[in-house]
């Protein structure tokens, strides 16, 4: 697997790991408002029956336990948002890789390489090499025979193009 196989993988994984922890967070987020609902339904419930006293005494000793209760589901909302933020830019990061290589790959393609290939992607992509100038030179002339060979191939798909619609259109 090559750099940019490990990058994704490396992408996959994250999100993987995110969206795990996002439905734990989900899960804690909504067990808080199930608890506090319950509260509120019960001082709810005291004071609909009219037991006024009741439903005063019911929220004093609820009161401290609610407040906390609401804490800690602020905090919570807090992280699954922050969750949700990195998975959303942990995806923005895994599009842009993609959309990096998509000219590369098209370029393959018109060359007849393997589109989603590795191989094709370092084959067009001249690298940097310390040492020997003549391998500079017989990659760099290799490059410039293989994007020669698609401006050909480019040439050649349109002069088709224009020949088949000047076919159709009787010319």
């Amino acid at each position: 697997m090559g750099d940019r196989g490990a990058a994704t993988s490396a992408i996959e994984t994250k999100d993987a790991t995110l969206a795990a922890r996002i439905e734990v967070a989900a899960h804690t987020v909504a067990d808080l408002d199930r608890r506090l609902g319950q509260i509120d339904s019960a001082i709810e419930e005291a004071t609909k029956r009219g037991r006024t006293t009741t439903a005063l005494t019911a929220i004093e000793g609820q009161r401290k336990a609610r407040e906390a209760l609401a804490g800690q589901r602020q905090r919570e909302g807090v992280a699954l948002a922050d969750l949700k933020a990195e998975r959303a830019a942990l995806g923005a990061k895994g599009r842009q890789m993609e959309t990096d290589a998509a000219p590369i790959r098209y370029v393959a393609e018109l060359v007849g390489a393997d589109a989603d290939s590795e191989q094709a992607i370092r084959w067009l992509i001249p690298r940097r090499q310390h040492g020997d100038k003549n391998r500079k030179r017989r990659r760099c002339a290799g490059f410039e025979r293989s994007l020669s060979s698609v401006v050909n191939r480019i040439h050649k798909r349109a002069a088709e193009a224009d020949d088949a619609t000047a076919r159709f259109f009787g010319r």
